[in-house]
């Protein structure tokens, strides 16, 4: 009688292990969205939202107290290209088209450090009301280059936090 052995290769454990290890590290990219508007001639960060490329459940935004998709939106502010049809092009669309200028700062981000940030902002929700930067800035803070941001309530600083981080990628 031969003994089969339930377990893998040793091989084939290593080569699993590299490929973890691989996807773990692949670069991915989170992308700051501030938006702007003017008012008595004076430009000020008015809204901020975050889009991951591949979150947990495929493409997101972060979108806390914004009105994007109002009407079919859920309470969380999490919004996804699957369930909610999310576009980073058409949500830039949707905010120039109230007269807004859209701001992007594309930041290099590790898989797993995307997960971590789709994790916080689906645990922070959304606070409706003047709470967006501060909602988006909690659900970075401390992760991958995010690590040095604390929380922040002003749009126009969380713009200029992501900038430094940008350029120093």
């Amino acid at each position: 009688m031969t003994e089969t052995n339930p377990l893998p290769s040793p091989t084939f454990m290593t080569w699993r292990l590299a490929e973890l290890a691989q996807q773990q590290s692949q670069t991915q990219t989170a992308t700051v969205i501030v938006t702007s508007d003017t008012v008595a001639g004076k430009e000020f960060g008015s809204h901020a939202a975050i889009w991951l490329d591949n979150g947990p459940d495929g493409p997101a935004l972060y979108d806390p107290g914004g009105s994007y998709h109002q009407d079919t939106r859920g309470t969380g502010g999490v919004l996804t290209q699957q369930d909610d049809h999310a576009s980073l092009q058409d949500y830039i669309k949707y905010q120039e088209s109230s007269g807004s200028k859209v701001s992007t700062v594309n930041i290099k981000i590790s898989a797993k450090d995307e997960a971590t940030i789709y994790q916080h902002a689906s645990d922070n929700g959304e606070r409706r009301g003047l709470h967006c930067a501060a909602d988006v800035s909690r659900a970075v803070s401390g992760v991958g280059p995010f690590k040095n941001v604390k929380e922040v309530f002003l749009p126009g600083t969380l713009l200029k936090e992501a900038r430094s981080i940008a350029a120093s990628q």
